[in-house]
């Protein structure tokens, strides 16, 4: 039994080991910085590049990337989600110039410039790509025909 208890500890210990061993090479002022803001991530996977950190996470049902600089200043960050994270704004614009298309998907991308949405509409017969700013001004990025 005490072998058991005792096998039983050391797996745990290497698993627990092996599950922050992707934080190994981040400095304190970046995990800082990053549980302060993204205290509900999961799935959490960090590169180190010479001048800067970048980490992929999970986060409900979306996806986020963020680089942060070596201070754990936020550089930029992409999220990848569905149409109801979407600022009510936005989705409204989508919806009264596009009713009969489904927003398939959702790309947000924010920088020192701002934040810019990067939307996918789909329909039987083509996927639209657009462009959004915070005003919720749509463009038309792209077209495509739906082959199947």
């Amino acid at each position: 039994m005490k072998k058991i208890i005792i096998s039983s500890l050391l797996l745990a210990g290497l698993l627990c080991g092996s599950a922050y061993s992707s934080f190994a090479n981040v400095n304190q002022k970046v995990l800082n910085a990053f549980h302060s803001i993204f205290n509900r991530a999961s799935d959490v996977r960090w590169t180190e590049y010479k001048d800067h950190y970048f980490v992929s996470f999970r986060m409900s049902d979306e996806i986020v990337e963020v680089n942060f600089d070596h201070s754990g200043n936020v550089l930029n960050s992409t999220r990848y989600y569905k149409a109801q994270h979407l600022p009510l704004n936005i989705l409204l614009n989508v919806r009264n110039e596009y009713p009969e298309k489904i927003i398939h998907s959702v790309t947000e991308i924010s920088d020192e410039d701002g934040m810019v949405y990067l939307i996918q509409l789909k329909d039987a017969k083509e996927y639209i790509y657009l462009k959004s700013d915070i005003s919720g001004n749509l463009e038309i990025s792209d077209r495509f025909n739906n082959a199947g």
